[in-house]
């Protein structure tokens, strides 16, 4: 259902107007798969909508238990990330997905600041870059310009809401990854794991 994907929105309000970053039902659906609690939606045009969340009973401990560390949603724990794009609640809400996994998260809004993390020596483990960014630039390009200055072969995914072949082969071409808009939160995890898990 696509109101539980990562950064799906309702219309946008006027301009001025505060909205969600689309990441609400996305994180409560992925914990109620995590525990167990299945999340189930009604709604009837015109009445409303029923969100539920189904909880079976427990057992009643004589003594507490120790409850074992959930490690599935932290499996990138530890890893450094850089995420390029020029819209700020892209940045803000990648930054809060990575987090939830565990990662080290650092954002750029374009390749001056890029380069500038690179600079000060905070090579990531990887770069996630937004395809079109302002002035008609790219993340493709600039991480390109990063790796050649400081002489790396950090991997890199592009990642675009122009999900077409043109700009899947430039990728591929520069030994990329793409992945498309919105961000898969299962998808996006595996190729980050898989890209720099020797």
């Amino acid at each position: 259902m696509h109101i539980f994907q990562e950064f799906e929105r309702l219309q946008r309000r006027p301009s001025g107007a505060d909205y969600g970053l689309g990441l609400g039902l996305a994180i409560v659906q992925r914990y109620g798969e995590l525990l167990g609690h299945p999340v189930q939606l009604r709604s009837t045009q015109g009445s409303g909508t029923l969100f539920s969340v189904t909880v079976t009973y427990g057992q009643a401990q004589s003594r507490p238990q120790s409850v074992p560390e959930e490690t599935a949603t932290r499996d990138l724990e530890g890893l450094r990330v850089l995420c390029l794009d020029n819209d700020p609640l892209i940045l803000e809400g990648m930054e809060e997905l990575l987090q939830t996994m565990g990662a080290q998260v650092t954002t750029a809004a374009n390749r001056e600041q890029l380069l500038s993390q690179f600079s000060n020596g905070g090579y990531p483990d990887i770069v996630l870059a937004d395809y079109h960014l302002d002035g008609g630039d790219t993340g493709l390009n600039a991480v390109l310009e990063a790796r050649k200055h400081n002489d790396s072969d950090i991997p890199c995914i592009i990642i675009s809401a122009d999900d077409s072949d043109v700009i899947r082969d430039r990728a591929k071409a520069v030994g990329y990854r793409f992945l498309p808009k919105p961000v898969n939160a299962t998808r996006l995890r595996a190729l980050v794991l898989a890209l720099t898990r020797v």
